[in-house]
């Protein structure tokens, strides 16, 4: 079917349904709805274990951010900015990976629960006697596919930056730790040390 016939607006009249079509695009949409669980469910583990890190990251500085929260007493002078610039990191770090997996429980439900009503139309009008050509649920059918596909691409390379931008700040925390200073005012040492050495304009 030529692409220009969504321009001239007669795309609907272009498709029907057909029992080959239906046995190809129920394949398709079942296929997809493996997937979209077994991602899902992968984005739930993904979750936990972005928790475990984090709390592994940063347990000593929470601990002594809590401790001194119990006894009402402040944090030694000594410790007092590390553990508070990493509390902080901790909490922005968390905010962030709890928005990045609220979106994902929603993308997939969404993507779920698509994919499965659009089966279901196939399916309903394969069982029919007289189903007709159904050019509604044909059209519909394949441009839903199209975007599903798209959408779990988008969400299997959120969470896939997601745990790799935490990884990145673990190294970050780490090679701050070396250093003996926080990440942000590492952040700060290595630019200016990159540009004094012409690695960065």
């Amino acid at each position: 079917m030529p692409w220009n016939t969504f321009a001239a607006g007669t795309a609907t009249d272009a498709y029907a349904m057909s029992q080959d079509y239906a046995a190809i695009i129920t394949s398709v949409l079942g296929a997809l709805l493996l997937v979209s669980v077994v991602e899902a469910s992968n984005a739930f583990r993904a979750r936990g274990d972005a928790q475990r890190k984090l709390l592994t990251m940063f347990a000593e500085e929470l601990s002594e951010s809590a401790s001194a929260l119990r006894s009402g007493t402040d944090i030694p002078e000594a410790r007092r900015a590390r553990v508070k610039s990493r509390v902080r990191v901790y909490i922005r770090l968390r905010k962030r990976m709890e928005r990045v997996a609220k979106v994902l429980n929603i993308g997939w439900t969404v993507i779920f629960i698509a994919n499965f009503m659009t089966l279901m139309k196939v399916i309903t009008w394969s069982a029919l006697e007289k189903g007709g050509t159904a050019s509604g649920i044909a059209e519909y059918s394949w441009i839903l596919s199209a975007l599903i596909i798209y959408a779990m691409l988008a969400a299997f390379l959120l969470r896939t930056f997601s745990m790799r931008a935490l990884d990145g700040w673990e190294v970050r925390l780490s090679v701050a730790d070396r250093m003996g200073t926080t990440p942000t005012r590492m952040s700060h040492v290595m630019r200016r040390w990159e540009r004094h050495h012409g690695l960065r304009p």
